[in-house]
């Protein structure tokens, strides 16, 4: 027999169930008597974010997660995963996003936070085309980038000001004297 201890919490009496997890887990649902309907909402907590069914819900979850947090209504937007290199686009308000799948992102928690509509813009003041030419260059923060292009690109994304430094290199091939 499991050993059960009554405790009063949030003004209700739940079982606290140390042995049975399972058991607690259906008391405290049983406890917030939420309803079934689903009215989405996102939540955060820290970097991660999580769709509850509807605000009852997550109120309920709340209870035992005091740094989880309403975000907005809906199901929480998707960080999708780009292909590496996709080239970086720009709102029409000017803002960089490092790539599709960020501005998509973007997009949609500002039209669930503040009903407001990102659209792609017409030219980024960022943008740079870029040669596939090898002369590497550094940053005087340790960074090494394919050229100078490359690190200016960077620089104007990050809005950081770094100093760029030209790698040279020097091949010397020794010959015996005869």
């Amino acid at each position: 027999m499991d050993y059960l201890l009554s405790t009063n919490y949030w003004g209700g009496d739940v079982f606290w169930n140390e042995v049975n997890d399972e058991a607690l887990m259906q008391s405290r649902k049983t406890f917030c008597g939420c309803p079934r309907d689903y009215k989405p909402v996102c939540s955060s907590k820290g970097k991660l974010a999580q769709t509850y069914d509807n605000l009852c819900l997550l109120t309920c979850s709340q209870r035992n997660s005091f740094d989880l947090l309403y975000s907005y209504e809906g199901p929480c937007c998707q960080r999708l995963q780009c292909k590496h290199g996709e080239m970086p686009l720009c709102d029409t308000k000017g803002n960089m996003y490092r790539d599709r799948c960020t501005f998509q992102y973007s997009q949609c928690v500002e039209w669930k936070t503040r009903n407001n509509a990102l659209r792609v813009g017409t030219a980024c003041p960022c943008t740079y085309k870029c040669p596939n030419l090898f002369r590497p260059v550094c940053d005087t923060a340790g960074n090494t980038y394919k050229n100078k292009c490359y690190f200016l690109r960077e620089q104007c994304y990050s809005k950081m000001a770094y100093y760029c430094v030209i790698l040279s290199f020097s091949i010397s091939i020794s010959s015996p004297l005869f």
